[in-house]
C-alpha cells in the first residue's frame, strides 16, 4: 500500500552541463513505478551499483539513505549541516562524502549528501533521491509507452509529439530563503485557481485547509468527505521524510484542471501543514502536485523554458 512520502531540500548547486549530440537526450533510461508510486531509476555511485533511486523535483539536492550508506561506508565532510523540510517537520542533518553520482551521461562530482533513514515500503527502502541539483538543467521527458526518461539539454526542440501536448508555464520560486528555487505551477481544483510545488517526490497531491476551503461557496460551512484508505497507517495519518507522522483528511476532488487536461475524482490529501508555514503560503490556497496525478501518461518537466507539458495517458490521447 502507499505511503505519501515529501521532501524539501533549501540548499541548491548547479550540475556540470552535459553534451549532446543535436536532438539526441543526454540521458535515455528506463523507469519503473516502485516504492509505493514514485518514478524509480538506476544510478552507479563512484562506478558502483546500480542503485535504486528516485525521481525527487520536490528536492533542490540529491540525497542518500541509511541502506546505502551504510553499505558503502561514507564518511562525515566536517561541513555545515543542511536544513531540511518535511510535511509536519523541520531538522538540519550533517553531510557525508558520497563521491560521483551519474545518471546516463549526467555526473554530480564530489558529492556530499545528507543521509536520510530509510523510506520502507512493504520491508524495502530505495537508495536515495534524484533532486534538482541534477534535473534542473534539463527538459525532463517521461515516455509512458517506453517506461523511459529523457533528458534534453535546452537547445534541443520539442519533438513532434511533445508538441501536441498540453502546457503550462511553470515559476521557480525561492520563497523567501536564498537557498535555491522549486517549481509552482497554477492549477484549477474545482475551477478555483491554486499554486502548486511541482513535487514528484510526493506519491500523492496535498492542498491546505485554504485551498480545500475554496471548493466551497461558503468557506465557514468546510466540510470534507473522507475518501478510501491511502496507506497502511491509520485513515488521516500521513507519514513525511523525516518520518514525522500528522492527522490529515482526504477529500475527493470532482475536477482538477492543469495545463488543458482534467482529472475527474481525484483523492487529494487536505491539510494546514507545518511545511506551508516554513513556506510563508499557509495564506493563500497552495499544494504539493503528487506523482499520483502524472504516473499513468506522458509528460515532460521542461525547467529551461520553464513549462510543464501534459501528453495523453499511458500512450493514447486523453
Amino acid at each position: 500500500m502507499k505511503r505519501l512520502v515529501l521532501l524539501f531540500f533549501l540548499l541548491f548547486s548547479v550540475p556540470a552541463a552535459a553534451q549532446s549530440a543535436y536532438g539526441e537526450p543526454v540521458v535515455r533510461a528506463p523507469y519503473r513505478i516502485d516504492y509505493g508510486g514514485w518514478f524509480t531509476v538506476s544510478v552507479t555511485i563512484n562506478g558502483n551499483g546500480p542503485f535504486d533511486f528516485i525521481i525527487d523535483t520536490g528536492a533542490t539536492e540529491t540525497l542518500v539513505f541509511e541502506n546505502l550508506a551504510n553499505s558503502q561506508g561514507y564518511q562525515p565532510s566536517g561541513g555545515p549541516r543542511k536544513k531540511i523540510l518535511g510535511l509536519s517537520a523541520t531538522a538540519e542533518y550533517p553531510t557525508y562524502h558520497v563521491g560521483d553520482i551519474a545518471f546516463g551521461a549526467i555526473t554530480l562530482d564530489n558529492a556530499k549528501c545528507v543521509v536520510l533513514q530509510d523510506w520502507m515500503v512493504d520491508d524495502r527502502s530505495p537508495h536515495g533521491v534524484l533532486g534538482l541539483d541534477i534535473l534542473s538543467a534539463y527538459r525532463v521527458v517521461f515516455d509512458a509507452n517506453r517506461q523511459e526518461v529523457l533528458l534534453y539539454d535546452s537547445s534541443t526542440p520539442l519533438s513532434a509529439e511533445e508538441q501536441e501536448w498540453s502546457s503550462a508555464q511553470i515559476s521557480p520560486d525561492g520563497f523567501g530563503r536564498e537557498a535555491g528555487s522549486l517549481f509552482t505551477v497554477v492549477g484549477f481544483v474545482e475551477r478555483k485557481p491554486v499554486r502548486f510545488i511541482i513535487d514528484l517526490g510526493a506519491a500523492g497531491t496535498v492542498i491546505n485547509r485554504l485551498a480545500a476551503g475554496s471548493m466551497l461557496q461558503n468557506r465557514n460551512e468546510l466540510s470534507l468527505s473522507l475518501a478510501p484508505r491511502l496507506s497502511t497507517a491509520p485513515i488521516g495519518q500521513v507519514a513525511d521524510a523525516l518520518d514525522e507522522k500528522i492527522e490529515a483528511q482526504t477529500v475527493m476532488v470532482r475536477k482538477f484542471r492543469l495545463a488543458g487536461i482534467t482529472w475527474s475524482r481525484k483523492v487529494f490529501i487536505a491539510h494546514n501543514a507545518h511545511i506551508f508555514a516554513e513556506l510563508d503560503v499557509d495564506d493563500e490556497p497552495f499544494g504539493l502536485l503528487g506523482a499520483d496525478l502524472l504516473r499513468d501518461r506522458s509528460f515532460a518537466i521542461d525547467f529551461p523554458a520553464r513549462r510543464i507539458l501534459i501528453g495523453p495517458r499511458g500512450g493514447r490521447k486523453s
